[in-house]
C-alpha cells in the first residue's frame, strides 16, 4: 500500500502555487533478500542475480540499495547475493566487472544527518 500526505505547495513565483499535492510517506525499507521474497510472492523471478542479469542487458539505469560499511563490503555482499542464485559464479571476476559497471554511493549516518563519504 502507498501511503501519502497532502501539502500545500506555496511559492508564489510557481504556477502551482496553493495547489494540494501529494507526496509519498517512506516509513519502511527492506533489503534485497526482503524485497526478492516479496516479489516472488507476485511470480516474479526477482532476486540479486536477476538484477545483475538486467544491469548486463541494456537497462543502465538500475539502482539497489545494499547496506555496507565501504563499497567494497557493497560489491562483497551484492555478489554474496547474486551466489544464493548462480553459486558456480566467479566472485573474483564477477566483483571486477561490478567495478566496471556500478556507481557506489557510499552514504554514512550520523542520527538524521546523512553525507556522502565515497563513490567509486
Amino acid at each position: 500500500m502507498i501511503k501519502y500526505i497532502l501539502r500545500q505547495f506555496k511559492n508564489s513565483n510557481s504556477s502551482i502555487n496553493n495547489k494540494w499535492l501529494a507526496y509519498p510517506v517512506i516509513d519502511e525499507t527492506i533489503g534485497l533478500d526482503e524485497l526478492s521474497e516479496h516479489m516472488s510472492n507476485h511470480n516474479t523471478p526477482f532476486s540479486a542475480g536477476a538484477l545483475w542479469e538486467l544491469m548486463g542487458s541494456g537497462h543502465d539505469n538500475c539502482l539497489a540499495t545494499i547496506h555496507a560499511e565501504s563499497s567494497e563490503a557493497a560489491y562483497q555482499a551484492f555478489t554474496d547475493r547474486i551466489l544464493h542464485t548462480y553459486p558456480t559464479i566467479d566472485r573474483v571476476k564477477t566483483i571486477e566487472e561490478m567495478r566496471h559497471k556500478l556507481r557506489v554511493v557510499q552514504i554514512n549516518r550520523d542520527g538524521n544527518l546523512r553525507a556522502i563519504t565515497e563513490i567509486t
